[in-house]
């Protein structure tokens, strides 16, 4: 497609309608739960990339230097974001740091930063905390060590799991 050397429509339409479909579909179901819905287009695309990308390289052997580039790149930004690939975003959002500005909750995070939640507010000696976490009803903290105060969230509704004891956070005006 990129040569405009269109020769294999068949794969080309079995690589891009069943994924823009999905998307499709993805968008106007009107629930958003997150880009893990979304990963089984990724294969479809990558699969069509890489295709594209072996068709530039046969028509020109200087393509091959650029795909190369851009797959180390790809590479060394990839490992650099461990542990917390889930929060991965390349450069061209800004890094992994910047992950939170377009997407959120399933998204990039399913529960891999709760250890160091607990090292973060451990080395600043805070015991009580109010917590409120999207997956607070599904994950018990417990297990990561965690002593907290829940704050209810729409999961620990749907579980069951509505906090025992109330505090006052404020107080009334």
């Amino acid at each position: 497609m990129a040569a405009r050397k269109l020769t294999a429509w068949r794969d080309i339409l079995f690589l891009t309608i069943p994924p823009a479909f999905y998307l499709f579909v993805a968008i106007v179901a009107g629930m958003n739960v997150g880009l893990r819905h979304i990963l089984p287009m990724y294969a479809f695309l990558t699969v069509l990339i890489g295709e594209r990308a072996w068709m530039l390289i046969q028509a020109n052997r200087r393509w091959a230097y650029a795909i190369a580039v851009l797959l180390i790149f790809q590479a060394v930004s990839t490992t650099w974001t461990f542990p917390a690939f889930m929060a991965y975003a390349n450069e061209l959002w800004g890094g992994p740091t910047q992950t939170y500005k377009y997407l959120t909750d399933s998204s990039v995070d399913w529960a891999q930063q709760l250890k160091a939640t607990k090292r973060c507010l451990d080395g600043r000696g805070v015991k009580d905390r109010c917590f409120v976490y999207f997956g607070g009803g599904v994950i018990g903290f417990s297990y990561y060590g965690i002593p907290y105060t829940p704050l209810p969230t729409p999961d620990a509704v749907w579980t069951g799991n509505l906090p025992r004891r109330r505090r006052r956070l404020m107080a009334p005006y």
